[in-house]
């Protein structure tokens, strides 16, 4: 059985908004950075908690905004958020079961 060898990981982030659109909801944002809708709301709840405990949301997620029962958010401040948030060439550790951590299959 042959492995398939792994490639390098590329993360392509997108706008998935209509030209002219200012807002989106937690699935356009998940949507932004290639996740699932799962992502952003966990995004959105941790946020929320540091918040509720006096501590600093932004670090955690982009500023949010609701309207009645829908929750957005702006995209210059997604933007504005990622630039402060992200590392020029940093380095992303893997734990747990993550096929960098197996030992190669020994063939009999």
């Amino acid at each position: 059985m042959s492995r398939a060898k792994p490639g390098p990981a590329i993360l392509h982030v997108t706008t998935p908004v209509q030209s002219g659109q200012l807002h989106v909801t937690t699935t356009g944002l998940a949507a932004m950075f290639g996740m699932k809708k799962s992502w952003a709301n966990e995004l959105l709840a941790r946020a929320r908690e540091a918040k509720s405990r006096g501590l600093d949301s932004d670090a955690i997620c982009p500023p949010w905004y609701t309207l009645g029962k829908r929750i957005f958010f702006k995209l210059s401040e997604i933007e504005a958020w990622v630039a402060r948030q992200a590392v020029p060439f940093g380095t992303v550790s893997y734990g747990g079961d993550h096929p960098s951590n197996r030992r190669a299959e020994k063939n009999p």
